[in-house]
């Protein structure tokens, strides 16, 4: 028979709830220090995104009309969120921005292989060259060996098998 240790021990449980609390707290902490900092840089990376692809702001700010007509709640709440979460749009355009520039440009790099590249040159003038005469070698010619006389019988290596 098994037997079950029961601890009730309530510091335990109040041990973890503590230390889950604790996480919380710095887990708090910690988001409010990037959002501080996304804050103060945020209108940095939204110039960044103009410079490095202004299609993808006016595709957020289309994708923000179309919702506003697909479903006007959820436009106007989405209109709400993007103002309070400025730092965080900023970042996550900037960042989609990098993204759009680096496909294009691999994109790009795949079409130049496909396509080939074309190179700058210069036309060389042509002369007539004399064909160069080289002297006839002299090797002499390897006979072939006779091939030994295979003798013909009825028999082949088929029927040998039954012997």
């Amino acid at each position: 028979m098994q037997y079950r240790r029961t601890d009730i021990n309530p510091f335990n449980s109040i041990r973890s709830i503590l230390f889950l609390v604790l996480f919380f707290v710095a887990l708090f902490f910690v988001a409010r220090g990037i959002f501080t900092l996304l804050s103060w840089v945020a209108p940095v990376l939204l110039i960044l995104t103009l410079v490095l692809d202004y299609k993808t702001i006016i595709d957020y700010g289309k994708w923000l009309g179309r919702l506003i007509r697909k479903d006007l709640l959820m436009g106007v709440g989405a209109i709400i969120l993007t103002v309070v979460g400025f730092p965080v749009i900023a970042g996550f355009l900037f960042f989609k921005a990098l993204i759009r520039r680096k496909v294009g440009q691999v994109k790009k790099d795949m079409e130049e292989r496909a396509a080939g590249q074309y190179i700058e040159f210069e036309e060389v003038e042509s002369t007539t060259y004399e064909p160069l005469e080289l002297p006839p070698l002299d090797t002499p010619q390897a006979e072939p060996e006779p091939q030994p006389e295979t003798r013909r019988s009825t028999k082949n290596d088929y029927d040998d098998l039954f012997e």
